[in-house]
């Protein structure tokens, strides 16, 4: 029987745009892999909100940790893709 879901307008497979690619260095000590940055959100604490981000390196390694503790932090595009959010 077929599905009734509908197909999804993305593909797991499409690319994603370099402007859009965020990277750092790979959290876990003694990996030198570079890491794509993704799935950012701001979580309320005691002190005030604090960004977390995940990361996946080449190597598989997944952290989901504060920005400020990932190593080299997000890449130029990103910082240049905040900055326009920001503005604009």
């Amino acid at each position: 029987m077929p599905s009734k879901r509908t197909p999804s307008t993305t593909s797991r497979n499409t690319p994603i745009p370099a402007e859009r690619l965020r990277t750092a260095g790979c959290p876990e000590p003694g990996c030198q892999m570079p890491a794509e940055v993704y799935a950012e959100a701001d979580l309320g604490s005691t002190d005030g909100p604090v960004t977390i981000a995940r990361t996946q390196c080449l190597a598989r390694h997944v952290f989901l940790l504060p920005v400020e503790y990932i190593p080299g932090g997000p890449t130029v595009a990103y910082a240049r893709e905040e900055a326009e959010e920001t503005a604009g």
